[in-house]
C-alpha cells in the first residue's frame, strides 16, 4: 500500500469521525462528496459556517502521527507519482478549488489500521488556504520559490528538514522512507491556530 492509500484510508476514518461529532455540532448544511472528480479538485465536503456559505473544504489528517501530539502540520510542496515523474503537491495547486483546509491531529486506540470507533479525539483546525499561502508569502516563500529549493533539495538528495531556523513558523521537509518522495512545508501548529477560523477538540 502506498502512502497515499494508507493517508485516504485514515483520512475515510476520520471523515466518519467528522461526520458524527464535527459537523452536526458546529456547521450547517453540509454536504459530503464521495465522487472522484470533486475530490480531485480538492473538495471533501461544502458547509456554511457563521456568516460564510458553501465554503469548499478539504479535510486533511495528521495520520501518520496518531497519539504523537506533534506541534505542526505538513502541506504538500511536491512528490513523486507511481509513473517516476514529479508531480505537484495540493498546497500550490492552481487546479484546486479549495477554499479552507480541515486540518485534524488524531488521538486513538490503535495507531495504525483505526477505524472511527477507535478514535477518542480530534484536534481539528478550519483555516483559509489563502491564508497559510499569504503567511508563506510574507517570508519571501511563494509557489516558484518553493518549487525551485524543492528541487534543490531532491538534486542533491538532503533528506529531512531543511530551511529550519527560530525566526520563521516553517521548514522543509524531505522523506526519503517513502515511495512518493514528499518533499512538504512543515507549519507549527501555533501558528496556525492564530491563523485559524475556528479550533476545537473534537471528543464523542
Amino acid at each position: 500500500m502506498t502512502l497515499r492509500q494508507q493517508d485516504s484510508q485514515a483520512e475515510d476514518v476520520v471523515s466518519q469521525f467528522l461526520d458524527q461529532f464535527f459537523y452536526t455540532k458546529y456547521v450547517r448544511n453540509q454536504t459530503r462528496y464521495s465522487d472522484l472528480e470533486t475530490q480531485l479538485k480538492g473538495v471533501d465536503v461544502t458547509f456554511d459556517f457563521e456568516e460564510q456559505t458553501q465554503l469548499l473544504v478539504d479535510e486533511k489528517a495528521a495520520a501518520h502521527f496518531v497519539n504523537k501530539n506533534i506541534p505542526t502540520f505538513a502541506f504538500e510542496v511536491d512528490f513523486v507519482g507511481i509513473d517516476g515523474q514529479l508531480k505537484e503537491g495540493w498546497l500550490f495547486d492552481e487546479k484546486k478549488e479549495t477554499q479552507y483546509y480541515l486540518l485534524s491531529w488524531i488521538q486513538a486506540a490503535k495507531t495504525k489500521n483505526f477505524s472511527c470507533d477507535d478514535i477518542s479525539q480530534l484536534e481539528v483546525i478550519l483555516i483559509d488556504r489563502l491564508k497559510i499561502i499569504g503567511l508563506l508569502k510574507g517570508f519571501g516563500l511563494d509557489k516558484k520559490r518553493a518549487k525551485e529549493i524543492s528541487q534543490e533539495l531532491r538534486d542533491k538528495n538532503q533528506f529531512g528538514p531543511a530551511y529550519k531556523n527560530s525566526t520563521t513558523p516553517f521548514y522543509f521537509y524531505f522523506t526519503e522512507h517513502l515511495t512518493e518522495r514528499p518533499i512538504n512545508i512543515v507549519i507549527r501548529k501555533n501558528a496556525l491556530i492564530r491563523l485559524g477560523t475556528l479550533h476545537k477538540f473534537i471528543t464523542r
